[in-house]
């Protein structure tokens, strides 16, 4: 028996994670290729993808079709999310050399916001490459992005988180701040105001995932996320103040915090997300200093 080669372990373990993640996999038995069909089903919208195996490219994946029905769901973040899934996975199972394959001119920019750049050299089948550094990142069109669509949705600085690009999207929200703070700090239409604070705050959340030894970058994000209106955001401050707490592994900070949630008299509580907050306290109880994992536990 034949010992498997990595590309061949890499691959099982990729479609393994795939399952394990609510996929459904189909291999085209008739085609001569090693292809497969993934099918990512959510309440709203089913989203399919064709993907082959070291293909004539060399590429360890590459990504030969994508649909998502119904069409209504189309543009409303579903594909980046679903991508998203796809390349972290990949990234976890050692396939490196990810492609999009015979791209049409009219998706050239999906594939540009998550990540891929046009290929270089001979490119008759207008093949895209994903990226693995910052510097190849359609930066141009982040930024342009209005605040609410840049920190919102799945096709701003969250689709390199979803990849596992943390420490990216963090350096992205970054540059996204220093080219548009005017912009943010005067919303226009359906802009948010708080949007500047929630963006420092989304910057130290991605540090913080990043590890602890990021954690006092992440402390100093997260600063600056505090809301200093008078009357105004009391317990997302405290949400804050617990989180660097958490950060600090300073029970007390967290122990004030969940004080001043449950005694507020403000009626809606949920700014002050007292169910991360307990979390945060059991952790620091435990040992565990971990926030990413922390922040994924289960909330009461």
């Amino acid at each position: 028996m034949e010992t498997p080669t990595s590309k061949e372990i890499s691959k099982h373990e990729f479609l393994n994670l795939l399952t394990e993640n609510g996929a459904k996999i189909e291999r085209e038995i008739k085609s001569a290729e090693d292809c497969y069909r993934i099918t990512f089903t959510s309440e709203k919208s089913v989203t399919t993808i064709r993907i082959k195996f070291e293909d004539l490219s060399g590429a360890d994946l590459s990504i030969t079709n994508m649909t998502t029905y119904p069409k209504l769901e189309r543009g409303g973040g579903v594909g980046s999310t679903v991508i998203g899934i796809l390349l972290s996975l990949a990234h976890q199972s050692g396939l490196k050399d990810i492609r999009a394959v015979q791209v049409g001119e009219e998706s050239e920019s999906f594939w540009i916001k998550n990540g891929f750049s046009k290929q270089d050299g001979e490119n008759n089948t207008n093949d895209f490459v994903y990226n693995t550094t910052m510097e190849n990142l359609d930066l141009e069109s982040f930024m342009q992005m209005p605040p609410r669509e840049f920190d919102q949705s799945q096709e701003g600085w969250r689709s390199l988180a979803n990849i596992g690009k943390k420490l990216e999207a963090a350096e992205l929200i970054q540059e996204y701040i220093k080219l548009n703070e005017k912009r943010i700090k005067t919303p226009e239409g359906d802009e948010f105001e708080d949007a500047l604070e929630l963006m420092h705050f989304h910057v130290g959340q991605q540090l913080a995932m990043s590890g602890i030894k990021y954690y006092a970058d992440a402390i100093n994000s997260f600063k600056k996320s505090y809301y200093y209106k008078v009357g105004q955001r009391e317990l997302w401050n405290q949400y804050v103040s617990a989180t660097i707490g958490f950060l600090e592994n300073d029970i007390s900070k967290i122990e004030n915090a969940i004080n001043t949630i449950i005694n507020s008299n403000n009626e809606d509580k949920r700014s002050g997300n007292l169910d991360f907050v307990l979390n945060f306290k059991k952790a620091i109880e435990v040992g565990e200093r971990d926030y990413e994992k922390v922040y994924s536990w289960p909330r009461e």
